[in-house]
C-alpha cells in the first residue's frame, strides 16, 4: 500500500499521485486578482505539481494545470492504495543558474575571482578593484 493523492475535477478521470519520500507534491487552487490583469489572466486554475530530489539533482514535476470555472467540482482524497499512479505530464531537471556578482552581475565564468559571502551575496575581483580605487581616491582627497 502506498500513500497517494486521488484528485478528480468535474468527475473526469482521477489523477493519482504517489507520495514518495524523495518528492514534494503541491495541489494548488489559485484565483488571481481581477483588477490587475486581463480577463484571460484572471481565470482560476488548479495545479498539481512538485519536486523530486535524486542525489545532487532535483526535478520539477507536473501532473495538471487547468482553468476552473464557477460550479466546477474538485475532489481531493488522501488514501493508502495500490492503484497505479497517473503518468507525469511534465518532468524537467532543474539546472541552477551560474553564480554572478551581486554588484555588476557578471557571471563567475566572466571574471577571475568571485568571492561568495552567502548564497545571495557575491562580489567579483573587478568590483573589489573599483571599490578599492574609490576608497583610495576618497582618502587622498583630504
Amino acid at each position: 500500500m502506498k500513500k497517494q493523492f486521488h484528485i478528480t475535477l468535474n468527475n473526469k478521470e482521477e489523477i493519482i499521485v504517489d507520495l514518495n519520500s524523495n518528492e514534494s507534491v503541491t495541489v494548488r487552487i489559485y484565483n488571481p486578482p481581477t483588477k490587475l490583469g486581463t480577463e484571460e489572466n484572471a481565470l482560476s486554475t488548479i495545479e498539481i505539481d512538485g519536486l523530486r530530489w535524486n542525489k545532487d539533482k532535483h526535478f520539477h514535476l507536473g501532473w495538471l494545470k487547468e482553468k476552473i470555472n464557477i460550479g466546477d467540482k474538485i475532489c481531493l482524497k488522501l488514501l493508502e492504495s495500490t492503484q497505479l499512479a497517473s503518468p507525469l505530464v511534465n518532468e524537467e531537471e532543474y539546472v541552477p543558474p551560474e553564480k554572478e556578482c551581486s554588484f555588476c552581475y557578471k557571471k563567475k565564468s566572466e571574471v577571475e575571482v568571485l568571492v561568495e559571502k552567502t548564497h545571495l551575496t557575491r562580489i567579483c575581483n573587478e568590483c573589489v578593484e573599483l571599490a578599492q580605487k574609490a576608497i583610495n581616491e576618497y582618502r587622498n582627497a583630504d
